[in-house]
């Protein structure tokens, strides 16, 4: 008896080389089973942090220029009712002082006209005779002045001719 085995094994291994270029921030793996542990190197928190920062950054400014507004309006009233008390001020000076020259001047009229109601009631009253008085009295000053000047002129001349 005789037998005779035969085997023959083969092992057959293939390789794949990759040539990756232009790849930049990202991870590559070839192969079965391999563990590959990625990482953004704390960007991400960093990200979230600034993010916070612009927020309160925001909320500071924010908060300042409705403090600043407030501010301003309050200045803003402040000054609009110092003008109105200044203009309420002078404009009732001015009323005061107009109402002073206004009386003035009603008062000045009133008593011009009672002198002249008078007059014109004395002259009804003695039918016009006090205003020829009053003429003939006025023409007696003018022809004493005159008669006057004539004497000093004659005493004058009389002098000189001696």
């Amino acid at each position: 008896m005789s037998s005779s085995s035969k085997s023959s094994n083969t092992t057959n291994n293939q390789t794949t080389n990759y040539s990756l270029q232009g790849v930049q921030g990202q991870n590559v793996v070839a192969g079965n089973g391999n563990t590959v542990t990625s990482t953004d190197y704390g960007s991400v928190n960093a990200a979230i942090g600034l993010a916070n920062s612009a927020l309160n950054s925001n909320q500071i400014v924010a908060l300042s220029s409705v403090d600043h507004a407030g501010e301003m309006a309050e200045m803003a009233v402040n000054a609009t009712s110092k003008a109105w008390s200044g203009a309420t001020n002078l404009v009732s000076e001015k009323t005061a002082d107009a109402w002073s020259g206004a009386t003035k001047l009603i008062n000045d009229a009133s008593s011009a006209n009672a002198d002249r109601v008078q007059q014109m009631a004395i002259a009804v009253a003695t039918d016009g005779q006090n205003l020829v008085a009053k003429s003939n009295e006025k023409n007696l000053y003018i022809i004493g002045g005159v008669s006057v000047a004539a004497v000093l002129s004659m005493i004058v001349m009389a002098r000189v001719k001696k």
